[in-house]
């Protein structure tokens, strides 16, 4: 049996406004690591209405999805578990980027594109994607650790 328990899909944005990208970090964790907003899948809704479910829940705002960008099949540790996760990006506006968390253990975070090589982004695989500008030239990639 594998090490993997369950495929958790999720769905997730990018959300990029005057060349500063939106992300998050989880209060709770020890080590802050940057991702960006979106959640698990649940049974019964579409990708698009989880997302603008997210960032309803999480922001406050509503938001408008331009186009499915690729799926990150993504392997890593959470909570000291191995994780096997399909995270479905999509890119997204945002109708303000003033706005403050809704969640308490929720913080947000607009950064420079061009420093996000200083941030611990997750899935990593994602941070490269972005620095190189290829958002739009892959459809499934993997990313693990």
């Amino acid at each position: 049996m594998s090490e993997y328990q369950k495929i958790r899909v999720s769905v997730r944005s990018i959300c990029i406004v005057d060349n500063k990208i939106l992300l998050q970090t989880d209060l709770n964790d020890s080590v802050p690591t940057y991702a960006t907003v979106g959640g698990e899948l649940e049974s019964g809704e579409t990708m698009e209405e989880r997302l603008k479910l997210e960032y309803k829940e999480e922001t406050g705002m509503d938001i408008e999805i331009k186009k499915y960008l690729f799926v990150i099949e993504n392997f890593f540790l959470y909570n000291d578990k191995p994780l096997h996760s399909l995270e479905h990006f999509f890119l997204v506006n945002i109708a303000s980027t003033e706005f403050s968390s809704k969640e308490k253990h929720l913080s947000f975070h607009w950064i420079p594109v061009e420093e996000i090589e200083k941030y611990e982004i997750k899935p990593k695989v994602l941070k490269e994607l972005i620095l190189k500008g290829e958002l739009d030239e892959h459809k499934h990639l993997i990313s693990r650790g």
